[in-house]
């Protein structure tokens, strides 16, 4: 091979690895996000067995996730759904409030972006 020849062949890898490095990212980026609102559907469904039980929902101010979690136990001690402990999600943003009749959960989930997810008792949106 000819140095002219190797050149061209650095040129069309590198020309290859610049359009699919950002779609990597992109497709990461929505597997990651994903994850995040698969496990937000699991608290969600906790507490809403919590408040068909009990008729309220938790009555926190800015609880982080391990407190949130301690409080998703029944009677008998038994939790009402297995939540994981490292979830997908960024849990030094996760903050759950509640007046007793309506929640907010905001966490941002591990993306190269840090978009923000908001849970509550109506549905999960993700705002970017």
């Amino acid at each position: 091979m000819t140095l002219v020849e190797v050149f061209i062949v650095i040129l069309i890898i590198g020309i290859v690895a610049l359009i699919s490095i950002p779609r990597f990212t992109r497709a990461t980026d929505r597997a990651r996000i994903t994850a995040a609102v698969d496990e937000l559907h699991y608290v969600r469904r906790a507490l809403s067995m919590y408040q068909a039980e009990r008729g309220y929902f938790p009555k926190l101010d800015h609880a982080d996730y391990f407190t949130l979690k301690h409080w998703l136990i029944d009677d008998f001690g038994h939790p009402y759904m297995s939540l994981p402990d490292t979830p997908e999600f960024d849990l030094s943003s996760f903050t759950y409030t509640s007046d007793g009749d309506t929640y907010l959960i905001r966490v941002k989930a591990k993306d190269t972006k840090g978009t923000w997810i908001h849970a509550s008792q109506d549905g999960i949106e993700t705002v970017e």
